[in-house]
């Protein structure tokens, strides 16, 4: 029998900390696309989604919205590295936002 900690999950440094890392990452590379409406549109994109779900209790869902917005951290860096996927064919960021 699994037991389950006596704390929330949302309240343990093993899933704060890679999260406060995540976020903090993904709005550090909005900041260095070339446009500034780009920036722009994706800092704030990135951080209003960030907040709107801060308040999700479920272990699932929230594993899910993480594992989203990894992925769009990896397209977005590969985007500022000249990567092209089928996603950003013309390097259009405003598609990317994803989380």
């Amino acid at each position: 029998m699994i037991r389950r900690p006596r704390r929330p999950f949302w309240t343990l440094d093993a899933h704060r900390i890679p999260v406060l890392s995540l976020y903090r990452t993904l709005l550090k590379t909005a900041k260095r696309f070339d446009k500034d409406i780009h920036k722009r549109f994706l800092y704030f994109s990135l951080r209003d989604k960030f907040r709107s779900r801060r308040h999700e209790t479920s272990l699932q869902k929230t594993a899910n919205y993480l594992k989203e917005a990894e992925e769009v951290g990896l397209v977005n860096f590969g985007m500022l590295k000249g990567r092209r996927t089928r996603n950003n064919s013309h390097y259009d960021p405003f598609i990317i936002v994803a989380v």
